[in-house]
C-alpha cells in the first residue's frame, strides 16, 4: 500500500510544467505562418490559415483539401515538426473553386444550363448540360479529370433525362470487378485489416449504385474514416469491389462521447449541439473553463481524435 500511495505521489511531479514547455517548444505565431506561407506554392490552393494559441493548432483552408492533404502529407508533417504546432487541414473544399474548375474543364460545344449545384455531403458537383451525342464520348475523361483535381465527383446531367451521363466515381468501377471475391469474405478482409490499421468503425454493408453496388464503411463521421482512405483503396484492389464512405456522422455516438469526456465541474447545461456543415460540436457550459485551459485543450484534442469534430463554446 505505501508503495501504491508513494508511485501516485510522483505522477504529478512528473508532468510538472508540461503546458509551459510545449509552449517554449512552439514557434512564435506570426513566424509560424509566414514559415506556412513560404512553404505552399500559390499552385497549392492555399486561401487562408489560422491558428488557436490555446490549442496549439494552425488550420489551413485548401480550394481541394483532400487533394492537398495527400499531395503535401509530408510537407505537413515537416512543417508541424519544425514550428512546434499541430497543423490541420480544414476539411471543406472552396464551393467558388470547385464550380469554377467544373466550368473550366467543360469541352467546347457543351453548354451549361444553369450553375453547378455542391452536394457537400456525398462531395459531388452536380452540372446540367446540353451536349450532342458525340461529344458523350468526353464524359467519363471530363469527370476523371474533375476528379483527379478537386477529390470530388463531377455528376453530368443532360436535359430531359433524370439519368446523369455517367454514374459514380469515375475511376472507380460501378459494379464490382468480374473476379470479386465473394461478398462475406470481402467482408472479413475489410474487418481485420481496418482494425489491424486501428480503425474503429460501425457498420460495412452492400449499397446499390444504379445497376451496380459498392461496399460502404460506416465511421463515427467522414472525417475518421478518410484517415484510413490508403487503407480502403487496398481493399478495393484487393478484392475488387468499390468501396466508399458513409457521408453521414453518427451524431449520437458524437455527442455521447462529448458528454462522457466533459469534466462535470463545468457543469453542461444543454444537449451538446452538432453542426455537420462545418463537423463542429458546441456546447453551453455553466463554468466554462478558460480557452488555454490544459484540460480543456486536452479535451478538445482528444474529442477530435475519437471523432474528428471540433469542440467549440
Amino acid at each position: 500500500m505505501k508503495t501504491e500511495y508513494a508511485c501516485r505521489e510522483e505522477m504529478p511531479q512528473e508532468e510538472t510544467n508540461t503546458a509551459e514547455e510545449e509552449l517554449q517548444d512552439r514557434m512564435e505565431q506570426n513566424a509560424a505562418m509566414a514559415l506556412v506561407d513560404e512553404a505552399f506554392p500559390a499552385a497549392s490552393g492555399l486561401y487562408r490559415k489560422g491558428y488557436n494559441l490555446g490549442t496549439g493548432v494552425i488550420t489551413l483552408y485548401f480550394n481541394f483539401p483532400q487533394v492537398a492533404e495527400k499531395q503535401y502529407h509530408a510537407l505537413l508533417n515537416d512543417l508541424s515538426a519544425t514550428t512546434g504546432w499541430f497543423i490541420e487541414v480544414n476539411q471543406e473544399a472552396n464551393h467558388n473553386a470547385l464550380a469554377q474548375t467544373a466550368r473550366q474543364l467543360l469541352p467546347a460545344g457543351w453548354s451549361l444550363l444553369k450553375n453547378p449545384a455542391i452536394h457537400r455531403l456525398s462531395r459531388e458537383v452536380h452540372l446540367k448540360c446540353e451536349l450532342s451525342p458525340e461529344n458523350e464520348s468526353q464524359v467519363k475523361e471530363v469527370a476523371h479529370r474533375f476528379t483527379a483535381l478537386t477529390g470530388y465527383q463531377l455528376i453530368i446531367q443532360t436535359p430531359g433525362s433524370n439519368v446523369p451521363v455517367n454514374r459514380g466515381q469515375p475511376q472507380k468501377s460501378a459494379k464490382p470487378a468480374a473476379n470479386c471475391l465473394e461478398i462475406n469474405a470481402t467482408y472479413a478482409i475489410i474487418r481485420t485489416q481496418l482494425q489491424e490499421a486501428g480503425a474503429t468503425f460501425s457498420k460495412i454493408g452492400k449499397r446499390l449504385n444504379g445497376p451496380g453496388e459498392f461496399i460502404e464503411v460506416s465511421f463515427i463521421s467522414p472525417v475518421v474514416g478518410r484517415r484510413y482512405q490508403e487503407v480502403l483503396d487496398r481493399l478495393e484492389k484487393k478484392t475488387g469491389w468499390p468501396i466508399k464512405i458513409n457521408p453521414k456522422s453518427n451524431q449520437n455516438e458524437i455527442k455521447a462521447i462529448v458528454r462522457a469526456e466533459l469534466n462535470p465541474a463545468w457543469g453542461l447545461a444543454k444537449e451538446p449541439s452538432f453542426f455537420e456543415e462545418d463537423n463542429s460540436v458546441v456546447v453551453k457550459l455553466k463554468e466554462p473553463p478558460a480557452a488555454d485551459n490544459e484540460e480543456w485543450i486536452e479535451v478538445v484534442q482528444k474529442i477530435f481524435d475519437l471523432t474528428g469534430c471540433r469542440l467549440a463554446k
